[in-house]
Parts: structure tokens; C-alpha cells; sequence
């Protein structure tokens, strides 16, 4: 019998592979991410309208990212990192109660 991608709660096979083998916050955020918003080297406008590039990174040293903007896959492991790093420091920040590394 082949292995589902999907399983109950929506989460990969992959993405439950990470959690039983203990993995920490910072690569079960990457592979949620990679899952759900892709990596896209040119910039791609949402449905708001806002343009984005990578893992959905809409501003570059500052900038917002615009039509056209391309990116190598390097320079978007580098910001995707940025804001990965900026979303779990958000959390330790504004969660005041013991987390697992699943629940961060």
C-alpha cells in the first residue's frame, strides 16, 4: 500500500516525519512553508495585490519586492532564513507558556 501525502489535520508525510524524528521549530517551519507557499525565484503579486519573491518575502533590504524582481535560489535560502528567524523569535517573544518544538 503506497504512502499518503496527506493525512489527518492536512499535514504531509514528510511534515510528520520531521515531528516523530524530533526535529526542531526552525526546520518544521521550513518544510510547512516550502509545502504551502512554494519558492519562487521572480517576484509573483498576491491576490491583495503585494508582491512577493521566495517563500513570500515582500521586502528586500527594506524594499518592497517588485514586478520583475528575480532572486537565485541562494539569495532566497538567505532571506527565507531572515523571516523564518523573525517569525519564531515573534513566538518565544509573545508566548508565555512551555511549547515543544512541534507546537513553536
Amino acid at each position: 500500500m503506497a504512502l499518503r501525502t496527506k493525512v489527518k489535520y492536512g499535514l504531509s508525510a514528510a511534515m510528520l516525519a520531521l515531528i516523530a524524528a524530533g526535529a526542531g521549530a526552525p526546520q518544521l517551519l521550513d518544510q510547512f512553508l516550502q509545502e504551502r507557499e512554494g519558492n519562487t525565484l521572480v517576484a509573483v503579486r498576491d491576490n491583495g495585490g503585494v508582491w512577493s519573491v521566495c517563500r513570500g518575502v515582500t521586502r528586500i533590504d527594506g524594499k518592497p519586492v517588485v514586478k520583475g524582481q528575480r532572486l537565485t535560489q541562494s539569495q532566497c535560502d538567505h532571506y527565507n532564513a531572515i523571516e523564518r528567524d523573525k517569525a519564531l523569535a515573534w513566538v518565544n517573544k509573545h508566548v508565555h507558556i512551555p511549547l515543544t518544538e512541534p507546537q513553536k
